[in-house]
């Protein structure tokens, strides 16, 4: 994903990994400052980029 750019990506500078737990998403990214969850610092974001599929 572009950090800079989260909604209209210009060029890929972080890797995020994204989690599913049946009640929750949550977006993850080890070099962003937590929010109050301590993980989800990409909440509420539309978030664009590129995947790799598990």
């Amino acid at each position: 994903m572009d950090a800079d750019h989260p909604d209209n990506p210009i060029t890929a500078n972080r890797m995020i990994v994204l989690v599913n737990t049946g009640q929750k998403n949550y977006a993850i990214e080890s070099t962003a400052i937590p929010d109050n969850n301590g993980l989800n610092v990409w909440a509420g974001k539309n978030l664009v980029g590129w995947t790799i599929p598990a």
